[in-house]
């Protein structure tokens, strides 16, 4: 039972991100769930709920699953990089929840209670993640708010190139290794330009 109604759910994710809430077809997310419609409506109900169920649950299983992180590295850059690898896994997982919140988080006619819960969520996320680091280490010559902004969009940047190389296929994700030791040169590229000698 579970189970059919994460099917429903993994299908109307793709084709709401696909097509939006007012063009999205529930033949298509029955069709791809390999369900009847009448299964869809006993679960959801309508359209309507169903992409309400989809907003709650794809907001549920990202907090559920990214809330307890808990930071080892107490450097900037080290701990974006956790930050970066925590979010490339959350994606590769979840491939369809992750775009289709991406898309409605941007969709005017999100309900503001959803847009609300995401945004608390991400203000923690990075009272989270700021809090205990260290910004000693950062250089004196530059303002520290304008270096970690600088180091956040290049990380920003790289996790979508990542991205956009999976969902082209060109990422072998049962070997991600090369991947994380290639970054790590880039990281020691950002530690020399933003850290003291």
């Amino acid at each position: 039972m579970q189970e059919t109604k994460e099917k429903i759910l993994r299908a109307a994710y793709k084709e709401f991100e696909t097509h939006g809430y007012s063009q999205a077809s529930t033949n298509k997310i029955v069709r791809e769930a390999g369900v009847s419609k009448g299964t869809l409506f006993n679960y959801f109900g309508s359209k309507e709920k169903l992409y309400h169920s989809s907003i709650e649950h794809a907001i549920h299983i990202t907090i559920t699953e990214t809330n307890e992180f808990l930071y080892q590295k107490t450097g900037f850059i080290e701990r974006m990089y956790e930050l970066m690898q925590l979010k490339q896994a959350f994606q590769m997982r979840h491939p369809e929840l992750t775009q289709f919140l991406s898309k409605a988080y941007l969709d005017k006619t999100l309900p503001e209670k959803y847009r609300q819960q995401l945004d608390e969520f991400r203000e923690k996320s990075l009272n989270q993640l700021l809090e205990g680091v260290d910004v000693s280490n950062l250089r004196d010559d530059l303002p520290k708010d304008r270096m970690m902004d600088l180091i956040r969009w290049t990380l920003d940047g790289y996790a979508e190139q990542m991205k956009n190389m999976w969902q082209m296929g060109l990422i072998d994700l049962e070997n991600l290794e090369p991947y994380y030791e290639d970054f790590e040169k880039h990281l020691d590229v950002m530690k020399k330009l933003y850290y003291k000698e």
